[in-house]
């Protein structure tokens, strides 16, 4: 019986199949490290999640160029509705407002990377929102280009 990673898989052919595996493997692996919240979540569900976003090309997992090691993942999803936040798996490839699900990253530098990537790939949306539930406050909503521009000048960015 199929179970639905080997459905969202089968857009792939057989080797870069594997690839995606062992991707989605890593960037679990380093998100459970340094995010505590999800050491306890159910792996069948995290893949999915995680597989889902991969599938529609809104996950950046970041890596050190010279140790190999991963350094940021930032998983995004793109709507035009400002409240598309609230509705899971919600996803407009051409929306823009592009909404940070999650973002974990070892510094500043690592975090641009990601985001920058995504701007790429995505056409660069006109609005970055952070949902900031931890702290029970409304989402964060900055102007795409702002953002980048905090981050390159190394300013501070709530978090």
């Amino acid at each position: 019986m199929d179970t639905s990673e080997n459905i969202m898989l089968r857009v792939f052919g057989a080797s870069r199949r594997q690839q995606v595996k062992d991707a989605i493997c890593v960037v679990l692996a380093f998100i459970r490290q340094k995010f505590p919240d999800w050491r306890e979540a159910p792996e069948e569900d995290l893949r999915a999640w995680l597989l889902w976003h991969w599938c529609q090309g809104l996950v950046a997992a970041v890596t050190d160029a010279q140790t190999g090691e991963m350094v940021a993942v930032v998983v995004v999803r793109l709507f035009d509705e400002p409240a598309g936040f609230e509705t899971a798996y919600l996803h407009n490839p051409n929306g823009r407002i592009c909404y940070v699900e999650l973002a974990i990253a070892e510094d500043k530098e690592a975090l641009l990377a990601g985001i920058e990537f995504l701007a790429q790939r995505h056409q660069s949306p006109v609005q970055l929102v952070f949902e900031r539930g931890v702290r029970k406050l409304a989402p964060k909503v900055y102007l795409w280009k702002r953002f980048s521009q905090l981050l390159e000048n190394k300013a501070y960015v709530e978090s």
